[in-house]
């Protein structure tokens, strides 16, 4: 069933500008992002231990559906094969040396099932936050938001970062512990 509705909300609010790297990046995947990681917490105060999570089921309903839509973001990304227009939207794009919409579209097109790799690790951190929602576990969602924020990285210093040589992605057994590494 979950399936079948996350299929309606990529059919429903997909658009044809959304065929690019850095319109999914800014319409789909960093918003969603966002909200999940702004979502749940721990702050230590010096009145104890503060968690941050949902308090209501709507609240999780919501979170789910940003879920739904990162997950569905990065299934689009698996498909995209150009970087978009120059004047990226995410916070590190001033920085000098960020590789141009050209490069990036190049490295893309070069090995496409390598980008489509890199996507695929983002979904499935997007099912495990999807998981973690379903089951109102805020610590789980934590460590969904931990590998879906070292699955970004990957990929952005694979094709994104000032770099000279192509930064390789780390293999699978190597990524799965950078992404729960403390």
């Amino acid at each position: 069933m979950a399936a079948m509705a996350l299929s309606a909300t990529i059919a429903v609010a997909a658009s044809p500008g959304d065929r690019t790297v850095q319109a999914l990046m800014d319409g789909w995947v960093d918003p969603s992002a966002d909200a999940l990681w702004a979502a749940v917490g721990e702050v230590q105060t010096r009145d104890g231990l503060h968690v941050r999570a949902p308090r209501s089921d709507v609240a999780w309903r919501r979170l789910r559906a940003r879920a739904d839509r990162l997950v569905a973001g990065a299934r689009r990304l698996a498909l995209a094969r150009t970087a978009g227009g120059e004047g990226h939207g995410l916070a590190d794009a001033s920085t000098p040396g960020t590789r141009t919409a050209a490069q990036i579209t190049a490295d893309i097109q070069a090995d496409p099932a390598r980008f489509a790799a890199a996507a695929g690790r983002l979904e499935r951190a997007g099912l495990d936050a999807a998981t973690a929602i379903d089951r109102k576990d805020p610590r789980a969602l934590t460590s969904a938001g931990a590998t879906i924020d070292a699955a970004c990285e990957a990929c952005h210093a694979a094709y994104w970062y000032p770099r000279t040589p192509p930064a390789p992605l780390p293999p699978d057994e190597d990524f799965a512990r950078s992404a729960t590494a403390p």
